[in-house]
């Protein structure tokens, strides 16, 4: 997800950093544990998991209930992940 936005990670393993996206920062101050999909920026407190990542970047509020919702399916959609947007028959 991170190369979709462009993000350019810093370090190599499971725990990297990389610019964070949501403040004007100037050198790697937002940690990514990729195995557990959580981060945290150091200088901002942005943080969460993947999910709200994505919220966040798209301009949805993943502290809004409502707006977090719409999170998955956009993200499904954004990427292509076709047996995320088919709803069972019985729905």
């Amino acid at each position: 997800m991170l190369s979709h936005y462009s993000i350019t990670p810093h370090g190599t393993g499971d725990k990297i950093k990389n610019i964070c996206p949501f403040h004007n920062d100037h050198k790697p101050s937002c940690g990514v544990n990729l195995e557990k999909q959580v981060y945290n920026c150091f200088a901002c407190d942005a943080g969460g998991n993947a999910l709200d990542f994505f919220a966040h970047m798209e301009g949805l509020d993943p502290s809004n209930a409502s707006e977090l919702r719409k999170a998955p399916l956009a993200a499904a959609e954004m990427f292509g992940i076709d047996q995320a947007l088919e709803r069972p028959a019985n729905e």
